[in-house]
């Protein structure tokens, strides 16, 4: 299998498992999915599961390429989210090891200012965000008493950063905002809350206010940021983080699904992100 589309695959399955994991308890239930595994695609993930962990470190993070080594607290939660969508939790599982090692990590990777992932290039809410819902998502799953102070530093964190408009940029400041950067936080507060860590609903509030206010009405697409311009990256991140908080029938859900349906490209710049 070629390593973009096994990249790709890591993605598709994470994030699908996210919709399920960090959905609000008391919400609407989710529509029922009715794509059925097959044989054929269980072999594939199968074999996904495989390539993720003989990609992992001797110190328990992911990173390959030289951009992956520079964001190794973001690829190391991405790999741990999709190892926990196939059933694997720490010590438990056929990569159960590899679990326990890669949250091991993330323990430990986190600054003293509760800050994840400052040595990526100042964008540091990227990786704080993934990494704050891989645990957010392991603690829900284990109740780990190892996990839950990190957890809770990094999601005050989160809270103490929003900005007025209700999002979230690249540094943990109180300034301005984009839809990128927001869509994670908003993932993250949502799988910590379901996993009984004290989120105040007015945060999440604020922050869907925030990507409502980047749809583009014209279009049906979400932008960057309010008032510029749609795309269809920026879009499924849109649409992602309001199924997170339950709004699957919301009418901006419905305009962004069908413009995500009209510029379905490959060649869309941030294509695998969408």
């Amino acid at each position: 299998m070629a390593r973009t589309t096994k990249i790709t695959l890591i993605i598709a399955i994470a994030l699908a498992h996210l919709a399920e994991a960090a959905a609000p308890s008391g919400a609407k239930p989710r529509p029922r999915d009715t794509v059925k595994v097959t044989p054929a695609r269980e072999k594939i993930i199968e074999g996904a599961m495989k390539y993720i962990a003989s990609k992992q470190k001797s110190n328990g993070s992911w990173g390959e390429s030289s951009f992956e080594r520079g964001h190794p607290v973001a690829i190391t939660g991405y790999a741990l989210i999709a190892l926990q969508a196939a059933g694997n939790l720490p010590g438990e599982g056929p990569h159960g090891k590899t679990v326990k090692k890669g949250m091991d990590y993330l323990l430990n990777e986190m600054g003293p200012d509760g800050i994840y992932g400052a040595r990526a290039s100042g964008q540091y809410m990227y990786g704080h965000g993934i990494a704050t819902i891989a645990l957010g998502e392991l603690y829900g799953q284990t109740q780990s008493k190892a996990i839950r102070p990190k957890l809770e530093r990094a999601i005050k964190l989160i809270i103490a950063s929003q900005n007025s408009q209700g999002g979230w940029r690249y540094r943990p400041m109180v300034r301005d905002a984009d839809i990128s950067v927001t869509v994670l936080q908003v993932v993250a507060l949502r799988a910590a809350k379901n996993a009984g860590v004290d989120v105040p609903q007015r945060t999440i509030d604020n922050a869907v206010k925030y990507v409502k206010a980047c749809h583009n009405s014209s279009s049906g697409g979400f932008s960057y940021q309010p008032g510029s311009s749609p795309g269809f990256a920026r879009t499924a991140a849109a649409i992602y983080s309001l199924q997170v908080c339950g709004l699957y029938d919301d009418p901006l859900v419905l305009k962004g699904s069908k413009y995500l349906i009209a510029n379905h490209r490959s060649s869309q710049e941030w294509y695998v992100y969408g």
